[in-house]
């Protein structure tokens, strides 16, 4: 566990945190130790609706031989009515990664809208001067990691699911969406200046 790991599990609620032992605990049981693990790819999605800002993740883990992938090793839904940041689910997706002790591998993220395909890419320009929390903090999560790549996600099973699964948590089931304050979490992260 890396001190962004722990900072993360610091901002989650008691039931968040038991949901997430338990997915750590599924995962370990599948590969037997997560060095078995050879990268994570998230199927992410942001959208704005009239509330705020909804979004969610797949999570997807591929493995060495013999293992086999775990295709949904986990999933989550958020909602940002506080800023409305287009960029809420992928601090969330992060939350994840980080929570789950992935950051050994590498990571790529399939992206369901050109809009934050387009937000996710400048993140990582090394020229572009970020001033707002959410933005410097998942950039730091991102340059922590081994390796990041963004791709377009407008066709497949997944782009499918995630379309489902947004609209329902855009106009009828809320029960499995997280309603968070990504500032206050993001602030928590970069109460410190960490040294990459």
């Amino acid at each position: 566990m890396n001190i962004l790991s722990n900072r993360f599990i610091e901002t989650f609620s008691g039931a968040r945190e038991q949901r997430v032992v338990a997915k750590r605990r599924k995962i370990e049981a599948h590969f037997q130790k997560l060095e078995n693990i050879t990268g994570a790819a998230f199927t992410i999605a942001s959208e704005e609706i009239k509330e705020g800002v909804v979004g969610g993740y797949f999570l997807r883990l591929n493995a060495k031989a013999p293992y086999k992938p775990l295709a949904q090793a986990c999933e989550g839904y958020c909602l940002d009515t506080v800023h409305s940041h287009l960029l809420s689910p992928v601090l969330y997706a992060l939350s994840s990664l980080y929570s789950l002790y992935l950051t050994h591998v590498p990571v790529s993220f399939y992206v369901v809208s050109e809009k934050l395909l387009e937000k996710c890419q400048q993140i990582l320009e090394k020229d572009r001067d970020l001033k707002d929390p959410i933005e410097v903090a998942i950039r730091l999560l991102l340059l922590s990691l081994p390796k990041v790549e963004f791709s377009p996600c407008f066709k497949g099973p997944f782009f499918e699911k995630m379309q489902s699964k947004l609209y329902l948590a855009k106009n009828r089931n809320r029960e499995d969406v997280q309603s968070l304050d990504f500032a206050v979490i993001a602030n928590h992260l970069l109460q410190e200046e960490i040294v990459l």
